[in-house]
């Protein structure tokens, strides 16, 4: 059995996320240690238990620095990194690495037969933090492109990433897609789960509920929700997960922070709608929505910015274009004339064919037949 280093650049204790379920569902087939940053900041944080009948992965923190944005902090928590990692990774035969500054902290102690796994779940040179920092920039720029030629093998979690990478590095070596997914380990059991007391109460008291479950950052569309609210009275936002940005203040949006994973299906069902208005720009075109596929499963009407991603889910969601497309929906959902698109039944059957379990073992074929 391959034992697998599996450095992640978000805290265990983040919602979860693809690096998250990845782990997860490799233990099945590998030895796998996640080795995560500890967060200095728990207000963002949730507790994300690992399975009992998972027996192959061990989950630890390892200390950094907090202030990371400055560049003598972050060389000195490399250091102190670096150095807890040392001891240990001659033990591995594969390192797995989720972003270029973790590369960069660990290539001088890589030993020479170790194996490299880079999984890109994101455009990192596309996050708001990057755009004022032009030497951060282009020290990411090049640990990925380092990254990308040391490693043996490169996912993208979609297309239009891939795209991204091999144009941006001019490299010709195969990168392999592998969409994120959804989760149904347990799910009958966790989705009549009794959600906390406060969101339930709120949920009573609520006309019309869109909820949105996943990070709240700069790439959320306030203006077309809070016109939205000016439009229609009786319709609520219900945001969870955790928060990068101020939300405006406004009766009718409201906050319920991190929640645990478990909670998610039952939140989703108690929903009159499920809403992902993101504003579109180079970081949010190469995501393909791990909620997406929760959303679909769920069985409630889903309404979606479109975009190349996004797209492929169109006989799973309503899909908008613009304020005025975003709007009709709304007015539909209002009018009690938003049903799914599609039945129950077919939307199951359509997350029963996108698990992380089905990812995970396309995943393990290939670095089968490359190691």
């Amino acid at each position: 059995m391959k034992n697998i280093l599996y450095l992640i650049h978000v805290p265990w204790g983040w919602i979860k996320q693809r690096p998250h379920f990845i782990a997860e569902n490799l233990s099945k087939y590998y030895k796998i240690n996640v080795f995560y940053k500890k967060a200095y900041r728990s207000n963002n944080l949730v507790r994300n238990k690992i399975s009992n009948d998972l027996d192959n992965i061990e989950i630890k923190g390892i200390f950094g620095l907090p202030f990371e944005k400055y560049n003598l902090i972050q060389k000195i928590s490399s250091i102190i990194i670096r150095f807890q990692l040392k001891k240990i990774i001659d033990k591995f035969d594969l390192v797995w690495i989720t972003h270029p500054d973790l590369f960069e902290t660990i290539k001088n102690i890589l030993p020479n037969d170790i194996r490299i796994i880079y999984d890109c779940m994101d455009d990192s040179l596309e996050f708001p933090y990057l755009k004022s920092n032009s030497a951060l920039t282009e020290k990411i720029l090049r640990n990925e492109e380092e990254l990308i030629k040391k490693s043996d093998i490169v996912f993208a979690s979609s297309d239009y990433l891939r795209c991204k990478l091999i144009d941006r590095y001019k490299i010709t070596k195969n990168i392999y897609v592998i969409n994120n997914a959804v989760s149904l380990d347990k799910i009958h059991s966790g989705y009549d789960l009794k959600i906390p007391f406060y969101i339930e109460n709120k949920f009573k008291k609520t006309k019309i509920k869109l909820s949105y479950t996943g990070t709240i950052s700069r790439w959320i569309d306030m203006d077309i929700l809070l016109e939205s609210l000016k439009r229609f009275k009786d319709i609520t936002y219900m945001f969870f997960g955790p928060k990068e940005i101020n939300l405006p203040k406004h009766n009718r949006l409201l906050y319920f922070g991190p929640i645990e994973h478990k909670y998610i299906f039952n939140i989703m069902k108690q929903s009159d709608a499920l809403i992902i208005p993101f504003k579109l720009n180079e970081l949010v075109l190469s995501v393909n929505p791990v909620k997406l596929y929760e959303y679909i499963f769920s069985g409630k009407p889903s309404i979606v910015i479109e975009y190349g991603e996004t797209l492929k889910f169109k006989n799973y969601v309503y899909l908008y274009k613009n304020k005025d497309d975003y709007f009709n929906l709304i007015e539909k959902l209002v009018n009690n004339d938003l049903p799914p698109k599609r039945n129950l039944e077919e939307s199951r059957n359509f997350a029963l064919n996108n698990t992380w379990e089905k990812r995970i073992k396309g995943m393990v074929n290939i670095i089968e037949d490359i190691f």
